[in-house]
This record gives C-alpha cells, sequence and structure tokens, in this order.
C-alpha cells in the first residue's frame, strides 16, 4: 500500500537525520486529495523556520526521494509538523477568500505578496471554478506572487458569498 511505503520512507527521512518525533502518522487530506504526513515534534521551530521556510526545503527533500522510489504516485505527499500547515493553508484561504470578495467589490485586481509554490497552487485551485474570479501568478524567483482578477460576468448575481461556494466544492 502507498501510505505505508510513504510512512516507512518519511520514518528512515526523519531517523536518517537523528531528529526525534513523537509521533507519525500518513493521511490523505480531504480537501486536497494530497497524502499528509503528520508529524508531531517537541523540536517544531526547527522544522519549520521562519515562514516555513526549513518545511518547505525538507517536503522538497522528502518529495525528491518519494519520487525516485515510488514515481509520480509519491509526488502528492506532504510533511506537517504540528499541524503548521495545515493552520498555513487555512490562513492562506481565508486571507484570499479575503481579497477576492475585495476584488469583487471595487471591481478591480487585487495583487497578493509574494509566497511559495505551494501557497499559489492553493489558491489558484481555489478559485478555478469561480466565474468572477481569475488568478495569475506574475514575478519570478522570491517575489513571485498571485494576483486575484475581478471578471464581469453576465449570468444573474448569486446570493452565496466566496466562502459557501469554496465549501461546497471542498
Amino acid at each position: 500500500m502507498v501510505m505505508d511505503t510513504i510512512k516507512n520512507t518519511a520514518e528512515e527521512f526523519f531517523a536518517a537525520g537523528g531528529f526525534d518525533l513523537d509521533s507519525l502518522e500518513v493521511a490523505v487530506d480531504e480537501q486536497t486529495g494530497t497524502t499528509r504526513v503528520k508529524v508531531r515534534t517537541a523540536d517544531a521551530p526547527l522544522f519549520i523556520g521562519k515562514h516555513g521556510e526549513v518545511l518547505y526545503a525538507i517536503n522538497h527533500i522528502f518529495k525528491k526521494i518519494a519520487e525516485r522510489r515510488f514515481g509520480d504516485s509519491a509526488t502528492h505527499a506532504h510533511i506537517d509538523i504540528n499541524e503548521y500547515t495545515a493552520k498555513r493553508e487555512e490562513e492562506v484561504r481565508s486571507k484570499a477568500l479575503m481579497l477576492a470578495e475585495r476584488a469583487r467589490f471595487f471591481k478591480r485586481d487585487i495583487e497578493l505578496d509574494p509566497m511559495n509554490a505551494y501557497d499559489r497552487m492553493l489558491i489558484h485551485t481555489m478559485f478555478k471554478e469561480t466565474r468572477d474570479i481569475v488568478t495569475e501568478s506574475t514575478g519570478k524567483g522570491m517575489a513571485r506572487r498571485v494576483v486575484i482578477k475581478y471578471q464581469e460576468t453576465f449570468s444573474p448575481p448569486t446570493h452565496e458569498s466566496s466562502e459557501e461556494a469554496y465549501k461546497e466544492r471542498f
């Protein structure tokens, strides 16, 4: 089973680094469909780093190891230390929903702060089926960011908010 092999790989990965973990479990995230390796440790700040940069690097290395061992089936596995990633995803989603409402209200584009590829992907996925909001990544390297664009639609307006529409999709 893929989940067991991902768990074993994660255990080997952390053991090779000599890291002490309180627990490690693997589960499929129902919202994103990704395999989440949930790690609990007292050394969370060491694994997360400033703004999650260390965790992002750990995930990159772990994905490369998993890809070599299992091919593309393991590319959607993410390590989450003390639920940092889950909390961060919720922050990104909340901010994107708020800014999308602002784009609708003012009928203009809203540019977000630079963010990593995973956070940009979350925002693009959130709005991929939204008729009046389009997202686009701009910039290069560390300055890459998402622009939330309002797009006039000719269909009658619905009375549901973006958050309700988002919850229906996920």
